[in-house]
């Protein structure tokens, strides 16, 4: 397994650990009152899930499976490490912030604000990971 790949699968590991404690989380909170569940609970838990855990796992079997880009083709190594970072980094600034809003009287506008930009940072590194990755599945 290449290790950039290797990288994308522990990191949806990671992601997907952080998801499962954060449902374990609410559904004590939710069914058993031990804790304080919001609803930006729900929002963090599935794009941790989703983005974090599916969408990296998927990633890295790309990485894994597909055939090696044409030596002339526009396949760069360097978007798949910048697409790690947007979608990671994104991920989880995402989940902290969505985890923490509910904690606050007022909810911060500048919370939803970064919210907003990390989410869209995540987004376009998927992006550029699947666009990166086309002329390997044209082969």
């Amino acid at each position: 397994m290449p290790p950039l790949a290797r990288l994308y699968l522990k990191t949806a590991f990671a992601f997907g650990i952080l998801g499962v404690l954060t449902g374990m989380h609410m559904s004590s909170a939710l069914h058993m009152q031990a804790g304080n569940m919001h609803r930006w609970y729900i929002s963090a838990h599935t794009h941790v899930m989703l983005v974090g855990f599916a969408l990296l796992a998927a990633n890295s079997l790309a990485l894994c499976l597909l055939p090696s880009a044409p030596a002339n083709s526009r396949h760069r190594h360097a978007w798949d490490v910048l697409a790690y970072w947007l979608i990671t980094l994104g991920t989880l600034v995402r989940f902290a912030l969505e985890s923490a809003l509910g904690y606050f009287p007022e909810e911060p506008v500048w919370m939803h604000q970064v919210i907003l930009i990390t989410s869209t940072l995540s987004g376009i590194g998927l992006i550029v990971f699947w666009i990166n990755q086309w002329p390997r599945i044209r082969e």
